[in-house]
């Protein structure tokens, strides 16, 4: 496919017949693929007229080679289909040059066929893609060229038939029009005048530098629609003169049709004096108001403001809450930079306050605020000892309590409010002396919990621990061991328990672990065989535990020296080699012997003066082979 001068062909013509490869047709699916883009392209290109242009004389306009294009391809599309699901197909050929003459084709937007080409080829290329190289060898059968047609060949084709159209659009963007003499002039007309003639072509002249508005569809084209409508609305009432003088006044715009009334109002609102914001908003409250007389609604009441009014319109909550006689309040002022750069510095020049000096201005702020409230001052409690950071835990306060010797504790506690947690009860009650709880309580109801009964273990005095204890189940707990060893006496732990912590050394374990240090180190050999005496002891002690079904053993490999793998290649390599026939045979001979060691029949052989079967009888062949299996 060179390039011409014919314009008929500017790319040149197609050549059939030839053979494709997968990689070129792949290729020529690109090409396909990019058709709609270029058309995009070039239809901007396209100024008022030239769609009704041809590019040469007595050929189809711009806009009719769009529309062809769209025509021919979906034509294509089903082709390939009906190729690719049945064995070649005779398709259905259409007459292009009629089709290419229907009112929508010389008349319609280009705009309708480029959508439709975008998404024609979109599923077109997803489908070409998708075929193997088998499924390229496959046809359809062309009536009028009386021959098949692969679709390696049609998707080449087709490749052509997208780049030889759009060199014809390209043409008469550029201007490149072929300029009919009076001959060509003459016969043009005759052909156009025994078809009926085609009055979409216009001659527009521009003048130099003028970007005129593009024109989609010709003035013939809207004159018959507009005619259509107003045979479609031929039984609707009639409109009044003044409307209809207006429409044919402006034809070109699109939209509603205008109103006398509503060009009336907008005229007077255009030439009126503009409103301040000020009127505009008394002008809209007076008509709200007289919106709520209508209504019978009570007037609004106009809130008291105070400071400087704000922007924009206040909320309906606003109102409401204005009407409640409610102490007004202080509204808060902007400081100005100055300002807050001034209380900034004063700010970092004065002596920075100590911990308990902001602590004592915190309790002084919060009493104030207490009793600008009514609220009662907070009692202090009476602090023993220096006070600690934070606040202590309720178990570790617990459990400090219950060390305590009860005579700390003499004193009356003064009453808390709400109920002690059971943590504290329960360390409050073992903290008490033996004597107090001699008294028979009452019994209670289930199981104490596991933290008062530590609690209470621990309280207990040492002289009762001192008979040996029965071990129990499991570990303690946490809080358990932690309740004990708080309830220890310090003199009680002896200087030489103190040592490292976990589990005691046992003398067997550490003379077993003396002997297997000072024992000679063995070597990764006597190591190994060690291991393998192992694992065949073990074996054994299976094989006479559970003995195995009766197999025939098999034999070992036996592992051949590296001098015996190199003879055995040299002698290899020396062997005379077999030619391809010599090892069909051979592995012929192995297959046969294989089927009649399983009890096989021996397979027919192949009669070789037998006629060679074509690739169509092969496949339909293996068709009936495998139909048979299923």
């Amino acid at each position: 496919m060179k390039e011409t001068t014919d314009r008929r062909y500017p790319i040149g013509k197609f050549e059939y017949g030839k053979n494709y490869s997968l990689d070129e047709t792949r290729k020529q699916i690109k090409s396909i693929a990019r058709v709609p883009k270029d058309l995009k392209k070039l239809l901007k290109k396209l100024r008022d007229g030239a769609l009704d242009r041809s590019y040469r004389v007595g050929g189809w306009t711009a806009r009719q080679v769009i529309h062809h294009l769209a025509d021919s391809h979906l034509n294509a599309y089903v082709r390939f289909k009906l190729a690719a699901t049945e064995t070649a197909p005779i398709i259905k050929p259409y007459e292009e040059n009629l089709w290419a003459e229907i009112e929508d084709a010389k008349h319609g937007s280009p705009k309708t066929s480029l959508k439709l080409l975008s998404a024609l080829h979109s599923r077109w290329i997803d489908f070409l893609m998708s075929l193997s190289d088998d499924d390229l060898d496959r046809g359809y059968f062309h009536p009028a060229s009386k021959r098949t047609v692969s679709l390696r060949e049609a998707i080449a084709l087709y490749a052509w038939h997208g780049k030889h159209h759009l060199a014809h659009i390209k043409m008469v963007a550029d201007g490149n029009i072929e300029k009919a003499s009076d001959g060509k002039k003459s016969a043009a007309s005759k052909a156009k005048g025994a078809k009926g003639g085609n009055k979409s072509i216009a001659n527009v002249s521009l003048e130099a530098g003028a970007k005129p508005k593009k024109q989609m569809k010709t003035e013939d084209y809207r004159e018959k629609i507009q005619a259509i409508r107003s045979r479609r609305g031929a039984g609707k009432p009639s409109k009044p003169a003044s409307e209809t003088a207006s429409i044919t006044e402006d034809p070109k715009k699109r939209g509603r049709k205008p109103n006398p009334a509503i060009a009336a109002a907008k005229a007077a609102k255009a030439a009126a004096p503009k409103l301040s914001r000020a009127e505009i908003l008394s002008k809209a409250r007076a008509a709200a108001a007289a919106n709520r007389a209508t209504a019978g609604k009570p007037a609004a009441k106009k809130s008291v403001v105070v400071g400087n009014t704000k922007r924009g319109r206040p909320s309906g909550a606003k109102p409401a809450v204005a009407q409640k006689a409610a102490p007004a309040k202080a509204r808060r002022t902007r400081r100005s930079s100055a300002e807050v750069a001034a209380e900034k510095a004063a700010k970092a020049a004065a002596p920075k306050l100590s911990r308990a000096e902001i602590l004592a201005k915190a309790r002084a702020a919060a009493a104030a605020n207490r009793a600008a409230a009514g609220k009662p001052v907070a009692k202090k409690a009476a602090a023993t000892g220096k006070a600690k950071p934070g606040r202590p835990s309720g178990v570790k306060a617990a459990v400090a309590k219950a060390v305590k010797p009860v005579a700390q504790q003499a004193a009356p506690e003064k009453a808390k409010r709400g109920r002690p947690s059971s943590v504290k009860a329960a360390v409050t009650k073992a903290a008490k002396p033996v004597a107090q709880q001699a008294a028979p309580g009452t019994v209670k109801r289930g199981r104490p919990s596991s933290v008062k009964v530590a609690v209470a273990t621990a309280a207990k005095p040492v002289a009762q621990k001192a008979a040996p204890e029965k071990a129990k189940r499991g570990r303690p707990s946490g809080v358990k061991v932690a309740v004990a060893k708080a309830a220890k006496p310090v003199a009680t732990k002896p200087a030489a328990e103190k040592g490292k912590r976990g589990r005691k050394p046992n003398p067997a374990v550490a003379a077993a672990k003396a002997a297997k240090a000072a024992a000679p180190k063995l070597s990764r050999a006597e190591v190994m065989e060690k291991a393998r005496a192992a694992a065949a002891a073990n074996r054994a002690a299976k094989a006479a535990a559970a003995p195995k079904k009766a197999a025939p053993a098999k034999p070992s490999r036996i592992r051949r020296s590296s001098a015996e793998v190199a003879a055995e290649k040299a002698a290899k390599a020396l062997a005379p080699k077999l030619s391809r026939a010599e090892v069909m045979e051979k592995a012929r001979a192995a297959a046969a012997a294989n089927r009649a060691a399983k009890g096989q029949p021996a397979k027919p052989k192949k009669d070789p003066n037998a006629p060679k079967l074509t690739r169509e009888q092969a496949l339909a062949k293996a068709r009936e082979a495998r139909t048979k299996k299923k």
